[in-house]
């Protein structure tokens, strides 16, 4: 199994755990905040298909051979700038807070396989060619897939912490 294989599958196995998670939840777990400071699912839901957005984008336009179109929350700023990280976020929150869960869960659902798709499409060499597209600034495509699984690892661990 290669490298893009590996990480397809790992993926794979990521959303099928989100899931099996949220299955066993109510729906007052699943729209109320847990805690203070951590987001209810919905809303960490929201805000993975939000940057799941933005990892489409890069592969669409790897597939198309473009430049990347980044969804409008990011008002045409960087997706990696740390020192617009929280204003990204909260522009997140604003523009999903009003959606209900099933809206949120079956675009996050369709979002995660549409990423997949796209991701198996694109050719072994091309996923790990750190030069082939200049707009990643010297990472590989293969990192899109990466940072996107540790992105829905890191939210999963934090709201298994929570609800065991």
């Amino acid at each position: 199994m290669n490298d893009k294989q590996h990480i397809l599958v790992r993926l794979e196995e990521m959303k099928h755990q989100w899931e099996l998670f949220v299955a066993r939840l109510s729906e007052i777990q699943l729209v109320a905040s847990p805690v203070s400071g951590i987001m209810s699912v919905k809303d960490t839901l929201g805000h993975l298909m939000a940057w799941q957005q933005v990892s489409i984008a890069r592969l669409e336009a790897a597939d198309q051979k473009r430049e990347p179109r980044f969804p409008p929350w990011l008002e045409g700023l960087d997706p990696e700038s740390e020192e617009d990280r929280e204003t990204f976020n909260a522009n997140i929150q604003t523009l999903y807070e009003g959606q209900s869960w099933e809206q949120i869960y079956l675009a996050w659902s369709e979002g995660f396989r549409t990423f997949l798709t796209l991701a198996a499409a694109i050719p072994d060499d091309e996923m790990i060619d750190t030069k082939c597209y200049p707009w990643l600034k010297g990472y590989a495509l293969y990192h899109v897939l990466e940072g996107s699984y540790n992105h829905h690892l890191e939210h999963r661990e934090e709201l298994s912490a929570v609800y065991g």
